[in-house]
């Protein structure tokens, strides 16, 4: 769900960098900086990787380093 939910909050965020792109407008700094603060807001939410670490932990409490433990 949380993965949902920071995909929609991104749609915005490609606003800018498309309407730079193929409209040619012109993207201020101020602009382009609270893009990226959205987009690490994001990743924040995303916690992209959590998954696999979570994983990762629970085979090395169990004594087991190899992925297909």
């Amino acid at each position: 769900m949380a993965d949902a939910v920071a995909m929609m909050s991104a749609r915005p965020l490609w606003v800018l960098p498309l309407a730079a792109l193929l409209l040619h407008e012109a993207v201020r700094r101020d602009r382009a900086l609270a893009a990226a603060i959205g987009f690490v807001g994001v990743l924040i939410v995303a916690q992209p990787g959590a998954a696999s670490r979570s994983a990762r932990r629970r085979r090395w409490r169990r004594g087991c380093a190899a992925p297909w433990c």
